[in-house]
């Protein structure tokens, strides 16, 4: 999106939340583009690309259902287009601009001569954090603190990373400042944000106006609002616009039902932590300090390009992952003598499956309950499908993982040499 559409497209919002006087000249820049209406013009404009992070990853922590300590369960959590922020200014970082359009957005990778666009020099909003440290900091919660729901809470201790991988992304979008005309002789100014990504239905982001207008122009055009403490609250506009504090989409799949609807409760859990004020200038000023000389390691084997090519690879390893987790959890439930089972399975939002990825991720699992087969014949078969389920998942494990494992392992065991 070059700066004439991005004037044509905040034009009339800018006019209506500002009090302009280019009402009907921006109403056609909006419905007509290009046509050479004038719309209200801001003060400033400049393009930006944000720094952001899409996730895929395999987590594993206890958690309890009930009071008592010893009564948790083992959680496996698969998460695929995650999404968090590489950067840590108010308000900015608190949005999550994923959606489903992005995710299936044409990527390139960088190359400086994507500094400048359609004749704008682009200002590059350096990352400042990364994912890398999301299982320290998972561990350093305090039990108040990984209280998920009532009844419901996460052991920090036990979150352990199997995978991680994280893709680092340039989200292009233009910042304009427009003064604000609501009382005659006064004048201030609010930021107004667009995804420059795609020209058709892109979301728009915008500082409230002065009270009392505020209130009745929120009203006047449906947008979701990010409540703000301490700063001004932002209006956001457009498609997506009630998806702009989902960071993460949970889905949960286990051999009971999922009565207490733990999608629900993960999902809100985690939207909510990293939404909250100031969330991701603490990560970063905790983990990435400038005064600990602490940086983003480029080098890790865990940040991968974000390409076709290589997150086809991971997730399709994830899937397998699942598949096995869940033939697992069915010799489990087969053995249980009527027990409660003990391990649940979380899955995160992966990509959509065409029908021939179903022959790809193993047998189909055989109905157990009826009287084709008895309960020992039963689990004779599926362990044996676990096992080239097993087999399998081993072998499209990602080589980068197997690399980044040995090292971590072979680093915990130089350390506990010293220790010694």
């Amino acid at each position: 999106m070059n700066r004439e559409q991005a004037l044509d497209k905040l034009g009339l919002l800018a006019n209506v939340l500002c009090g302009g006087d280019r009402l009907w000249g921006s109403l056609g820049a909006f419905v007509l583009p290009g046509r050479g209406f004038t719309p209200y013009k801001p003060k400033t404009i400049q393009a930006v690309y944000l720094p952001a992070w899409f996730i895929d990853a395999e987590v594993q922590a206890n958690v309890w259902e009930s009071d008592r300590s010893d009564d948790s369960e083992t959680v496996t959590a698969f998460t695929s287009n995650s999404f968090m922020p590489g950067f840590s200014i108010e308000p900015l970082s608190r949005l999550s601009l994923n959606c489903d359009a992005l995710i299936k957005h044409e990527t390139v990778p960088w190359f400086d001569q994507l500094r400048v666009q359609n004749g704008e020099e682009i200002v590059c909003q350096p990352f400042t954090l990364s994912p890398l440290a999301l299982q320290d900091a998972a561990r350093s919660l305090s039990l108040k603190q990984a209280q998920i729901s009532e009844g419901f809470r996460l052991d920090p201790s036990s979150v352990n990373f199997h995978m991680l991988a994280a893709y680092p992304v340039l989200i292009p979008v233009w910042l304009a400042q427009y003064e604000q005309h609501w009382i005659a002789g006064q004048t201030s100014t609010i930021t107004i944000g667009i995804e420059a990504w795609s020209r058709w239905g892109p979301r728009v982001f915008s500082e409230l106006p002065d009270e009392p207008f505020a209130s009745a122009v929120s009203k006047f055009w449906p947008s979701g609002l990010v409540k703000s403490d301490r700063g001004p609250d932002l209006l956001v506009y457009g498609p997506y616009r009630e998806h702009i504090q989902e960071f993460a989409d949970m889905n949960v799949v286990c051999r009971i039902p999922d009565n207490k609807n733990r999608s629900a409760m993960l999902n809100e859990w985690i939207n909510n932590y990293v939404s909250h004020q100031a969330a991701m200038s603490s990560f970063e000023s905790r983990y990435f300090s400038k005064a600990d000389d602490a940086t983003i390691d480029w080098d890790d084997l865990r940040i991968r390009e974000l390409s076709e090519e290589e997150t086809s690879r991971n997730k399709e390893y994830l899937n397998l992952s699942v598949h096995t987790l869940m033939m697992q959890n069915l010799v489990d439930a087969l053995q249980s003598d009527g027990k409660r089972p003990k391990v649940i399975t979380v899955s995160i939002n992966f990509s959509k499956k065409n029908k021939s990825d179903d022959k790809k991720s193993g047998s189909p699992l055989p109905n157990a309950s009826g009287s084709e087969l008895q309960d020992e014949q039963a689990i004779t078969f599926i362990k044996s499908q676990l096992e080239k389920a097993v087999q399998q998942r081993d072998k499209k494990r990602p080589r980068w993982l197997t690399e980044w494992t040995e090292k971590r392992v072979t680093a915990s065991g130089n350390n506990d040499k010293e220790q010694q």
